[in-house]
C-alpha cells in the first residue's frame, strides 16, 4: 500500500484498514415516525376510495383538454383492471408502458398509444410504432373509447357529484388493438 501524507505527516498501513469487527459498517437509523403526529393517518386518509375519487375529479377539472384526460383515464383504469402495472411510455413512442406485474421485476410487454374520438390513424404511424416495439421486444397497442365524450368546451360543473361522475366515465368502454410486426429476426 502506498503512503498517504496528511499535512506533511505519514499515516501509517494500520490507520487505513477498517476493522469491521469492533464497529459495524451499517448502523441502525431510529424510526422517527414518532416524532411526527399524524402521519400515517394523514397517508391513511389519502388512501381511501371516496378521497381518491375527489381528488380524481379535481385533477380532470383542472385540465386544459378534458376529453383526452378522461379518455387517458380510462385507458389507464382499464390497464389497471386488466392486471398490469403502468408507467410513462414517452421513451417508447407511446402514452404507457404496461407491465405484467412490478416495474422492478419485470420487462415491459406493451406500448399504448391512445387514439381520441375524431383522431386519424395514419398507417405510417402504426407501421413505425409495430415495428419500434418488436426491436424492442414488445407489442404496439393503440386503445380508444367506443363511446365519445362530449366535454369539450363545457365546464365541469363543480355540483356534480364526484363519485357518480367517475361511475358514469367508467361505463365508457375502451378497445383495445394490438401490432405486432412479423419478419424480423
Amino acid at each position: 500500500m502506498s503512503q498517504l501524507r496528511t499535512n506533511g505527516k505519514k499515516i501509517p498501513d494500520s490507520a487505513m484498514i477498517y476493522n469491521t469487527e469492533k464497529e459495524p459498517v451499517f448502523h441502525e437509523i431510529k424510526n422517527t415516525s414518532s416524532h411526527l403526529p399524524n402521519v400515517n393517518t394523514w397517508n391513511d386518509h389519502f388512501n381511501q376510495p371516496e378521497v381518491q375519487t375527489k381528488l380524481l375529479f379535481q385533477l380532470l377539472q383542472s385540465r386544459p383538454n378534458l376529453s383526452h384526460s378522461l379518455a387517458d383515464y380510462l385507458i389507464f383504469s382499464h390497464l389497471r383492471k386488466n392486471g398490469y402495472f403502468i408507467t410513462a411510455g414517452l421513451r417508447f413512442g407511446g402514452k404507457f408502458v404496461a407491465y405484467p406485474g412490478d416495474p422492478l421485476r419485470y420487462h415491459s410487454h406493451l406500448i399504448v398509444k391512445p387514439v381520441y374520438n375524431g383522431e386519424k390513424i395514419e398507417l405510417k404511424k402504426l407501421v413505425n410504432g409495430g415495428r419500434l416495439a418488436t426491436a424492442v421486444k414488445k407489442v404496439y397497442v393503440i386503445a380508444g373509447l367506443t363511446n365519445k365524450i362530449d366535454v369539450d368546451g363545457v365546464e365541469p360543473q363543480l355540483e356534480l357529484d364526484p363519485k357518480e361522475f367517475i361511475t358514469s366515465l367508467e361505463a365508457s368502454p375502451v378497445k383495445t388493438f394490438s401490432f405486432e410486426w412479423a419478419g424480423f429476426g
